[in-house]
């Protein structure tokens, strides 16, 4: 008998039925586990999340800068090609095979990367040529004469060439078989634009191994914060042809050059505009960036896909040592809290069991402190429920009940004074608020106008605020200026981005001091260009804001900008020289707001374009200045004559 009672007594206190204690510990745990395995899957699925991200962003970021450079650089090849055959050297009828020769071969070894140049009749014979080569043969077969004779430039893709390989083994001694790209032109008579020749030439594609190299000497942080090269990353780099033909793989790679590979899952990423993409290659899973060319200005490009690869086990392999971590301790975080919530259970339990007591004497009667009403309650409370065992919860809150029942008339009087006193302290609360909104609103256009001035004219900020949507306006004389840093590209990929955008910011900020000092508008940064204009909305005509003036305020601006770089070199802040090219021209343009949700306000017109080509075939270092700008400004400065230039 004392044996059952003990096992009574037992059940009582872990029965969750019965126990609140018992439920209250039960209740504690199973939201710990919960919990806990929430905040797990939250944070596996996080981590893999940003480590995918941080992966997309590096073969993604990679491969675009590779493909720029691959179409900076053919355009480079292409425009060389296309301004020789503009030269008198080729044009005028009077030139000789030996004057184009020479010219030929300096021009060749000015850029390394021409294997062959030539210079042929319109009936495809070759009249001069880099050291000779193919001299006297006849060419008009070739794919490069026939396009380029039909009048556009034209630009070949990678390909053999058998006659020429042989050629070339013998003179530079290696015997490695050799690839080109072909570049070609029409030379056109000047007077009556008849074309009279064609001006080709073949590159070596070794050049973009080149950059193939640059591209993996990039610096790489993995998921454990270990900094390496993309290389030493396992990141591998292929060229293919827009029909996945592969034109350049990595060294130890033997992928068939003249058949396409099969990659449906890099296919159907391109289809649908993803630059990234998960593929199984040789049966072994890779992360995958993918950039694919589309030219730069007047190269239209061959469509090469710039693929960069990773082993998807290497990518994430600190991904999948967390999953294993997190885990674990998921698990000892669920084991110690459970423990805990036995013990706070406890605590909690201990003042409600002594309740539970003094309600199961309410329930016998033996505390009703003379109330009438609530005895009568007690005693229906007992028939009903008989013998039938409650568990410590229900006896607690239907004794309860019955007291507060017993309160509740006394409580509504409280609460009818209090709700009086309440609803005027709302009405004071909703002025007080409606004032401080107002406030708010009053701060916030503000700062918004402030904004806007860092982007915008005065005057077409207050346009827009008298309503106006279509702002376009024609200045007649204003004075344009256009700034690049040589060799950018070349620093910008021998340093971090945020070194770059620290550098970028720390010289635009000196610059926009200065523009400011000179009363400058700056219209936009574009990469490492800076655009600006001066004379733009004049109130009034007068001294300071006459054409000469403004050119000359320009030029001032012009010539600090260069000392503020020269300050950059000398401060030793930056690791590498700086060196600006700088172009100005004055003449009309049409300023006006393009845009109906993100405003944007710009310039157009001739004078634009003119003033970037000053700048794009200015010389480091000095100020490039247009014949409009030079009439307005030659008596305050002095000035170098270019000479004849070719500018597009």
């Amino acid at each position: 008998m004392e044996s059952r009672t003990g096992i009574r007594k037992v059940w009582a206190y872990v029965n969750p039925v019965t126990s609140f204690r018992a439920r209250l510990v039960l209740a504690f745990a199973i939201t710990t586990l919960i919990t806990c395995g929430v905040l797990l899957a939250i944070a596996l699925v996080s981590n893999h999340t940003a480590q995918e991200a941080s992966v997309q962003n590096v073969l993604v970021l990679e491969s675009g800068k590779a493909v720029d450079i691959f179409d900076r650089s053919m355009f480079e090849r292409l425009r060389e090609i296309v301004i020789a055959t503009s030269l008198s050297v080729f044009t005028s009828p009077t030139s000789t095979a030996s004057e184009q020769r020479a010219y030929l071969d300096t021009m060749q070894t000015t850029y390394t990367t021409y294997a062959w140049i030539g210079y042929t009749a319109i009936n495809g014979t070759v009249l001069a040529s880099t050291d000779g080569i193919l001299q006297g043969a006849n060419v008009s077969a070739r794919p490069w004469f026939q396009a380029a004779a039909l009048g556009a430039p034209f630009v070949g893709d990678v390909h053999n060439a058998l006659l020429l390989q042989g050629i070339l083994q013998n003179l530079t001694g290696t015997k490695d078989p050799f690839r080109f790209v072909d570049v070609a032109n029409a030379v056109r008579d000047p007077t009556t634009n008849r074309t009279i020749g064609i001006l080709g030439a073949h590159l070596y594609w070794n050049w973009a191994q080149e950059i193939q190299s640059d591209v993996l000497s990039s610096y790489y942080s993995d998921g454990d914060g270990t900094v390496t090269t993309l290389s030493n990353a396992g990141i591998e780099f292929f060229v293919l042809t827009s029909t996945f033909v592969p034109i350049l793989q990595p060294p130890g790679y033997n992928y068939n050059e003249s058949a396409a590979l099969n990659l449906p899952s890099v296919a159907a990423a391109i289809t649908a505009g993803d630059p990234f993409a998960y593929e199984t290659w040789d049966g072994i899973e890779y992360v995958i960036g993918i950039s694919i060319s589309k030219g730069y200005r007047s190269y239209q490009g061959l469509g090469w896909v710039v693929l960069l690869r990773q082993k998807r086990d290497v990518a994430f392999k600190a991904v999948d040592r967390n999953t294993h971590l997190l885990i674990g301790i998921g698990i000892g975080l669920a084991l110690v809290f459970s423990i805990i919530g036995w013990i706070i259970a406890h605590q909690i339990v201990k003042p409600i069991t002594r309740v539970v007591k003094s309600a199961r004497m309410i329930l016998k009667g033996t505390k009703n402190d003379g109330n009438q009403m609530l005895s009568t309650r007690i005693q229906n409370y007992n028939t009903e429920q008989g013998k039938r065992s409650q568990s410590d919860v229900s006896i607690l809150c239907d004794s309860l009940k019955n007291l507060i029942d017993a309160l509740e008339n006394e409580h509504k009087l409280a609460v009818e004074n209090s709700n009086l006193e309440f609803g005027i302290k709302e009405k004071e609360f909703d002025l007080h608020t409606t004032r401080g909104n107002l406030e708010k609103s009053i701060s916030d256009r503000k700062v918004v106008e402030d904004i806007l001035l860092n982007v915008m004219p005065e005057s077409i900020i207050q346009r827009l605020k008298n309503g106006e949507k279509f702002i376009a306006e024609t200045i007649d004389n204003v004075t344009i200026f256009f700034s690049d840093i040589v060799g950018f590209t070349t620093i910008s990929s021998s340093i971090s981005p945020l070194e770059v955008v620290s550098f970028l910011n720390d010289m635009f900020s000196r610059m926009d001091d200065l523009a400011e000092q000179y009363d400058i508008e700056k219209i936009k940064t574009i990469g490492d260009a800076y655009f600006a204009v001066g004379g733009l909305f004049s109130q009034e005509y007068n001294h300071s804001h006459s054409p000469e003036m403004v050119a000359t305020n320009m030029l001032h601006f012009a010539l600090d900008v260069m000392n503020t770089i020269e300050d950059l070199n000398n401060s030793g802040k930056y690791p590498y020289k700086l060196a600006l090219r700088v172009g100005i021209h004055t003449g009309p343009v049409v300023a006006g707001i393009i845009g109906e949700k993100k405003f944007a306000f710009d310039l157009w017109g001739d004078s634009v374009n003119v003033a970037s080509r000053m700048e794009s075939s200015g010389e480091a270092g000095r100020v490039h200045v247009s014949k409009a700008t030079y009439k307005l400004t030659k008596d305050v400065f002095g000035f170098a004559k270019r000479g004849s230039i070719q500018v597009k």
